[in-house]
Formats: C-alpha cells, sequence, structure tokens
C-alpha cells in the first residue's frame, strides 16, 4: 500500500496518541482488545482497512530502527544522528523503546540519578 508522505505522518500521529501500542510500561499494553480497539479507531480515521493500517505501520517503524542504525563516520555514541527521511523525527519518541532498564541484582529497577 503506498500512502503520500501527509498519510504516513497522520498515521504516525495517530500511532503516537494511542501509547497502548507502543508504550510498553503501560499495564495495558499487552491487552490485546485495547490494542485491537486502537488499531480500529486508525483504520476508521484513516478510512483504510486495519490489516492494511497495521502492516503499514509496521513497515514505517522498520525503516525507522534502520535509519536509527546508520551513523556517521567518527561519530560518538552520544552524537544525535541525522536523518534526511522525512518521517525520522516523528518517530523520535519510539528511540528508547527498546532500551533495557537498568537493575539491581535483586531485579528490582533502579532509577538513574
Amino acid at each position: 500500500m503506498e500512502l503520500s508522505r501527509e498519510k504516513v505522518c497522520q498515521l504516525i500521529d495517530l500511532y503516537y496518541e494511542r501509547p497502548v501500542l507502543w508504550d510498553q510500561t503501560l499495564s495495558d499494553y499487552k491487552n490485546k482488545f485495547k490494542k485491537n480497539d486502537a488499531w480500529c479507531e486508525i483504520s476508521k480515521i484513516m478510512n483504510i482497512d486495519k490489516a492494511d493500517i497495521e502492516k503499514k505501520m509496521k513497515n514505517v517503524i522498520g525503516q525507522f530502527y534502520r535509519e536509527c542504525k546508520k551513523t556517521k563516520s567518527g561519530a560518538g555514541i552520544d552524537e544525535v544522528m541525522e536523518s534526511k527521511w522525512f518521517a525520522f523525527n516523528s518517530l523520535m519518541f519510539l528511540k528508547d523503546k527498546n532500551k533495557p532498564r537498568v537493575t539491581s541484582d535483586a531485579g528490582i529497577e533502579v532509577s538513574k540519578l
């Protein structure tokens, strides 16, 4: 499915507005019924089949992570990576989504000071 840049940006905004789809820290993140409802809402707003919307968003997220892996030659680990891809900045809320949490030896999460 081919969407215009404007439609892809709209899809990203709608996805962001429904953290149950992407925020693993939420208790409802594992609730498949709430996720299904969120995808149905996005599908209805965009007037596109739910399966097509989910597939498109999966592809967009995949492209985002591929862009994140690209690094400039000689760039330090803390330097901000810049991408020319139009949707890169819109998806920065996903950047640390899969970053491991700091825990103690007992398995209790420890906050950074």
